[in-house]
């Protein structure tokens, strides 16, 4: 499965004008939708715990019922509060998400 989107990129620039990453982390998650009926249309995410407004995070494409997404990661934080909305306008949010381990997230 290709990766879709990267959640974010932090990035320093250092005084010689180079670009370097700081503390960076970086890994993916799954993004498997587990409703039988109702389609995955959206994704959001923001750091786990703040009061940070929720970021768009564009899908290449829906996720049907029955069919996940790889969704890549690359920053400074693996810890991100999630929000879906399936294509009925229903919305389901997800605490403290381990961005970074490769575990699954199921929509339902």
């Amino acid at each position: 499965m290709k990766t879709i989107y990267a959640l974010a990129v932090a990035a320093a620039v250092a005084n010689s004008g180079t670009a370097a990453f700081a503390s960076e982390t970086h890994g993916s998650f799954f993004l498997e939708n587990t409703n039988r009926r109702v389609t995955i249309v959206q994704l959001w995410g923001a750091p786990a715990g703040t009061d940070d407004p929720w970021q768009a995070v564009p899908l290449n494409n829906s996720i049907r019922p029955g069919n996940y997404a790889e969704i890549a990661y690359r920053g400074d934080n693996c810890s991100y509060d999630l929000k879906i909305r399936f294509r009925d306008g229903y919305e389901q949010q997800f605490t403290r998400v381990n961005v970074c381990d490769g575990s699954f997230v199921k929509g339902n």
